[in-house]
């Protein structure tokens, strides 16, 4: 039906966007508590900076394209867009860089999985220019 949202996404109406926005600042004030930083990155992405690192499947991308033909992509997660902004936007930022981040994320649904889900929420942390068994443990 033309007025309901595509299959795989959703709105979120007031209850839960409370909701939502509880477990947001529960996580914001762990992370701060750590010494994260938020980040916010681009919703869309050069394709072969999504696929540069290996990690993600070109099918799982959803594919769009600009006005020059440059094949883009909407984020399926937020390591690679993080990666992007730390690389062109902070490369003389102090090390470690502890950042955190919250927003949708989309997926192309498969034909055998389960959930025709596209859109996600997704929530985490990144620690760049650490390593160790502390860095480890201060990530879990």
């Amino acid at each position: 039906m033309v007025y309901q949202p595509p299959t795989g996404a959703r709105d979120l109406l007031p209850l839960d966007v409370a909701q939502k926005r509880w477990i947001e600042d529960c996580l914001q004030q762990v992370f701060h508590g750590w010494g994260y930083h938020r980040i916010i990155t681009s919703t869309l992405e050069r394709l072969d900076t999504l696929m540069a690192g290996g990690a993600i499947q070109r099918s799982t991308v959803l594919h769009l394209q600009n006005l020059d033909d440059e094949a883009l992509g909407l984020r399926p997660e937020l390591t690679a867009s993080i990666a992007r902004a730390a690389v062109t936007r902070m490369a003389g930022a102090a090390l470690p860089l502890r950042l955190y981040y919250n927003a949708n994320v989309f997926r192309r649904a498969h034909e055998t999985s389960h959930s025709r889900q596209q859109e996600f929420y997704q929530a985490g942390v990144e620690l760049l220019g650490a390593a160790g068994t502390l860095a480890d443990a201060e990530i879990l």
